[in-house]
């Protein structure tokens, strides 16, 4: 619950004149100003759109470092035409370290998206305390604002600001004597756990290999973590299992701590395996290999430090990277003029094995006019990074 803005935060909204990669609309940039790591959480601010740029009902696409991650749009006032003029914007940003920014690029999401179902803040408050003391001529009032909360929800004389997955603010209003009165705007915000993360434990034939996991990610925000493991498998039928160890529950569906497996793949083959562990216990899963695997031996997790420059029309170029023939994050963009002599960097953090390792860059979305000055292309600036070899 929050009655106030993320601390050390400063949103930063893209120039109209900025060139934004192609399919993007707009930008918006989150800046820690504090003195150490602000932790993941919804970030919450103000943008405003073009005349049509975001239709009546659509949604938004929000991607930061080429992940694509959960955004809620509520829309405030609209243009004419029905499109949305301004929207109050919260996002699910990740860690960001002190003095640091991340970009965060947004698109129009594809037709007939769903958005996910929104918080409920009665629900959500459940278990929470919020009161007031306030002193008035030697009177002192007592408001339990949580209470009046629920009865005008119950009533429906609250008035609402944010509605969706991420975050839901509505407001009250308590009359005091004679004219005064104390409103209060009181927000809940998603973060997929309560008193805690979920914990876990993956074992694989009865071997252990993660003993203490820690899950993260929202599922009610649509967020999803990643567990890269790279076992010895041999040929044929195999016992994968999925432990919860850490369950609790306080009594409604706001106070209760769930892990949920949403994908397992092998060798990038998705096996279709899903499970929601909603109290303490064990979902088992099981697969076939079809060839015996050897576990790699990974000497280092080193990061790639890619210089990058482009030529761009019609929008900027993008682009995939690839390790050993394995996409790593998403399609990202480069926008920094090679005419000009200009440099952007991208730092890939990649686990390295020993020996040698193919670095791909993939472009995309090459486009050409038919002169020079209607071309577009991207360029890797550091080609040591083509070829890497693990230390």
């Amino acid at each position: 619950m929050s009655t106030s803005a993320i601390s050390g935060i400063i949103p930063t909204v893209a120039s109209q004149t900025l060139t934004l990669p192609n399919g993007y609309i707009n930008s918006i940039g989150y800046q820690n100003s504090g003195q150490q790591l602000l932790v993941s959480g919804i970030a919450t601010s103000g943008i405003v759109f073009k005349p049509g740029e975001l239709a009546s009902g659509g949604g938004l696409t929000a991607t930061i470092g080429g992940v694509q991650v959960a955004v809620q749009v509520d829309v405030k006032t609209t243009y004419a035409d029905g499109s949305a003029k301004m929207a109050v914007l919260s996002l699910a940003r990740p860690d960001i370290a002190a003095g640091a920014t991340v970009e965060a690029l947004l698109a129009v999401a594809p037709a007939g998206t769903l958005s996910p179902p929104a918080l409920n803040l009665d629900t959500a408050l459940a278990g929470h305390s919020f009161a007031v003391d306030i002193t008035t001529a030697g009177v002192t009032s007592h408001v339990d604002v949580l209470a009046a909360l629920h009865d005008a929800l119950a009533h429906g004389t609250a008035s609402f600001w944010q509605t969706g997955a991420l975050a839901s603010q509505a407001r009250v209003e308590v009359a005091l004597g004679g004219s005064q009165r104390l409103v209060f705007d009181v927000t809940a915000f998603a973060n997929g756990a309560w008193q805690g993360d979920a914990h876990y434990s993956v074992t694989l034939d009865g071997a252990v290999l993660v003993a203490d996991g820690v899950a993260t990610a929202s599922h009610a925000a649509g967020a999803h973590g990643l567990v890269d493991l790279h076992p010895a498998l041999a040929a044929g039928p195999h016992s994968l299992v999925v432990s919860f160890t850490n369950d609790a529950w306080g009594g409604t569906a706001a106070t209760d701590r769930n892990l949920y497996v949403d994908a397992i793949s092998l060798n990038g083959l998705d096996l279709g395996k899903q499970a929601a562990l909603l109290s303490a216990g064990h979902a088992s899963f099981t697969f076939t290999s079809g060839a015996a695997v050897a576990a790699p031996v990974v000497v280092a997790n080193d990061t790639l430090h890619i210089g990058l420059s482009a030529d761009s029309w019609q929008g900027d170029p993008r682009f995939l990277i690839f390790i050993d023939g394995k996409q790593v994050g998403l399609e990202h963009s480069a926008a920094a003029s090679h005419a000009a002599g200009q440099v952007e960097f991208l730092d890939v953090l990649v686990a390295h094995t020993a020996g040698v390792h193919q670095l791909d860059v993939r472009f995309t979305n090459d486009a050409w006019g038919g002169t020079a000055l209607f071309a577009w292309q991207g360029r890797s600036t550091d080609r040591r990074h083509r070829r890497t070899t693990s230390r």
